[in-house]
């Protein structure tokens, strides 16, 4: 797994400097590590380690999305709708996503329950994983009394901070901008020291309305929170990826029961599932520190509930690798039962290999040319598949009545959690149609040509269908699909066996949503 560090922010210094990395961004929608702060340096003309700032909280506040299982950040459908939009819009959508991010709750929670302003290193006092390497706070009491011996006050104002300190300010600042939170005056006491910090803050009715939405006490949806592994724990605290994956498996059962009571034993046992352990106490310090996150996590009697939905983007661990490999194997199992004309052996490959990520997917794509060619009938041609800007894979069917011939544009997507049809997938496969529509007329004779998605599982939801509508406003010559599952691809592989009709079978690629199972067994 590679290493990264999402989740927490600092020296990011404003939330409108999003938009120009979106716009940016849209034009590729997939990138790796690098070139994505490669990108950010052009957009905004930073160096190296604003990039990565910048890279952090675009991941954090949801405009990007990390994919784990092939190391790359894609370009969100909310990040997508940040470059489109206009300067009222923007403020809106930066609204929006700030909420999702669980530290700014966490920030407007404590303001809201203060009955006075609040310095940073008040914050960061009750701020996540506060005392571990990686969140130390300078501490009040210390900056109190550093601040009265000093005789540069002003030098003791603008540099005395420890990181969890900076983490309070930066997101203070971004709420500050939205006008959720406003800078204010107090004269901090300890004992007989007193100083003054311009890094105050309090709460403003607008940021009250804000937490409430966050709640789901307002009439409004209640905010999904986005969670990385990565901000389960510092990669500076010794025993970090113990951490991270206790924490998470924490959060991926509450997850799965959400809303209801689990027991510390009920947790643990799940941990201990998937190779993990955590003793009472450990436990009880993890709960307190999540909610210090800006979780709702709520304790009741010797139980914990999860209050709210979180989007949870966390690597697969054993549990989660045992449900997809029971998948896999009753997907399997249910082809295998449903199909005449077969090899066994052919079916558990290429099932397996859908499901496998990136690990198998060259050889998903070399599978999936193979089914479509040898087993079903198509003529075609395998092209560059993963790394390239083409397709897998393109296929025709021509007979001497011209009027039936047609061409199909294939990518396969090997995906263990089920794929669906991101900004990213959604570019490359139109600029495949450009480019290759044309190509299939020209050199095959083709009248028209399909594009094809083929994957572990569809798990969109209408986005087919929109990309479809696109389609058919984008060019000037007709260009259906579909997307299809494995299991149903092999489904119509057996089909064809009995009933050569590859017309009917144009009819289910160019159906323009999911091809089902039902729309098979009338096939």
């Amino acid at each position: 797994m590679a290493s990264r560090t999402f989740g927490w922010v600092q020296d990011a210094g404003s939330l409108f400097k999003i938009k120009p990395i979106m716009v940016e961004y849209v034009q590729y929608e997939r990138m790796n590590n690098l070139a994505t702060q490669q990108l950010i340096s052009n957009s905004l003309g930073v160096g190296r380690w604003a990039n990565e700032t910048y890279l952090r909280l675009c991941e954090a506040l949801g405009f990007i999305e990390y994919d784990r299982e092939y190391d790359d950040l894609v370009i969100s459908n909310l990040g997508k709708k940040l470059a489109l939009s206009n300067e009222y819009e923007e403020k809106e959508i930066l609204e929006e996503a700030i909420l999702s991010y669980p530290p700014v709750c966490r920030v407007l929670q404590l303001l809201k329950d203060s009955s006075e302003p609040l310095s940073k290193f008040e914050i960061a006092e009750k701020l996540g994983f506060v005392g571990e390497s990686g969140f130390v706070t300078f501490g009040l009491n210390n900056f109190i009394r550093i601040y009265h011996d000093a005789t540069n006050k002003n030098k003791i104002k603008s540099n005395k901070e420890s990181t969890l300190d900076k983490y309070a300010r930066m997101i203070a600042n971004y709420l500050i901008e939205l006008g959720m939170v406003e800078k204010a005056t107090k004269t901090l006491v300890y004992g007989l020291y007193e100083a003054e910090t311009p890094h105050t803050y309090q709460i403003t009715e607008k940021g009250i309305q804000a937490y409430t939405k966050t709640l789901g006490a307002s009439t409004s949806k209640k905010i999904q929170k986005n969670v990385s592994f990565e901000m389960l724990s510092s990669g500076k605290q010794t025993g970090n990826k113990i951490l991270r994956k206790r924490r998470a498996l924490i959060l991926d059962i509450m997850n799965q029961k959400k809303g209801k009571l689990l027991t510390y034993e009920k947790i643990n046992e799940y941990l201990q599932k998937n190779s993990s352990n955590i003793s009472a106490e450990d436990f009880k310090q993890d709960i307190i520190k999540l909610q210090n996150l800006g979780l709702m996590i709520e304790n009741i009697s010797d139980s914990v509930v999860l209050k709210e939905n979180i989007n949870l983007n966390i690597p697969i661990f054993a549990t989660q690798d045992e449900r997809i490999k029971k998948e896999i194997q009753k997907t399997i199992t249910y082809v295998v039962g449903k199909t005449q004309n077969l090899d066994e052996n052919l079916i558990e490959k290429v099932i397996e290999q859908s499901f496998s990520g990136k690990k198998s997917c060259k050889e998903f794509e070399d599978s999936i040319f193979k089914l479509y060619s040898e087993t079903i009938g198509f003529e075609g041609i395998k092209l560059g598949g993963i790394g390239n800007r083409e397709p897998d894979s393109l296929f025709w069917y021509k007979v001497h009545n011209d009027e039936d011939n047609y061409g199909l544009i294939v990518d396969a997507k090997a995906y263990s959690k089920g794929f669906k049809i991101n900004t990213s997938s959604s570019r490359q496969m139109n600029d495949y149609i450009y480019k290759f529509y044309n190509k299939l007329q020209e050199e095959h004779g083709l009248n028209r040509s399909h594009y094809h998605w083929v994957t572990s599982k569809y798990i969109g939801n209408g986005d087919i269908e929109y990309f479809a509508e696109n389609v058919r406003n984008m060019y000037s010559f007709e260009s259906k699909g579909s997307i299809i599952s494995i299991s149903n691809a092999l489904l119509i592989a057996d089909k064809i066996q009995s009933n050569r009709d590859f017309k009917k079978l144009e009819s289910l690629m160019s159906i323009e949503r999911e091809i089902l199972e039902t729309d098979i067994e009338v096939f």
